[in-house]
Parts: C-alpha cells; sequence; structure tokens
C-alpha cells in the first residue's frame, strides 16, 4: 500500500470517527495556494476545527503523534486564521486525529497547543 493510499484510508478512518462524534464535515483537503493545506475542517458546538490527520500502518517504535511538530502547527495556524477570518468564524481550534492502521486505532487531541 503506498502512502497516498494510506493517508486516503486514515482520512476516511478519521471523518467516520468525526461524523460518529457528531461533527459536521465542512471540507477536506483545503489547499491554501502553495503554502499548505488542512487534511479536516469540521464544525461542532459552533466552533470551527481544523485538524490534521498523523498514521502510520503500525506503532512498534514511536506514534503518529511524533510527526506534529511547532512548524507544522504553524502552519495549520496560519492557514486556518486565514480561513476563519474568510467565514467569519470568531471560534476555532486546532485539533490532531492520529491513526494506527494497522489496528484501527484512533487518538482525538482537541484543541492542541504548541
Amino acid at each position: 500500500m503506498n502512502n497516498k493510499i494510506k493517508g486516503k484510508l486514515a482520512e476516511d478512518l478519521a471523518i467516520d470517527f468525526l461524523k460518529n462524534n457528531n461533527f459536521k464535515i465542512i471540507e477536506k483537503n483545503f489547499k491554501f495556494h502553495n503554502y499548505g493545506e488542512i487534511d479536516i475542517i469540521a464544525e461542532k458546538n459552533k466552533i470551527l476545527n481544523f485538524i490534521e490527520v498523523k498514521s502510520l500502518t503500525k506503532s512498534y517504535y514511536f506514534l503518529p503523534e511524533f510527526h506534529f511538530d511547532k512548524a507544522k502547527f504553524n502552519k495549520i495556524y496560519k492557514i486556518a486564521s486565514f480561513y476563519a477570518n474568510q467565514k467569519n468564524y470568531d471560534k476555532w481550534i486546532i485539533s490532531l486525529i492520529c491513526v494506527i492502521l494497522k489496528t484501527k486505532q484512533i487518538n482525538y487531541y482537541e484543541n492542541v497547543k504548541l
């Protein structure tokens, strides 16, 4: 399975998780010019949630959480600020969903701050 297929599978599992937890999916793979992309934009309780999805096939030595760093957070923050401003959202957060593909384990981290 190549990385593109793995990424799509992880995002599909993340979307199912979000829908099962009463999130409304607003956009998937929102691209901001050549600057970057936000995997999922969802809304719950009138709060816009910008979600980064990280995945690994299996978790023998480390978890997908280790792939989310300050640089990635800052990039998402800038894109999210632009998007929220353009769509007139006052309340928004950045969250992280990590997926272990082999076991379909999902860890959701709401409102991360780095």
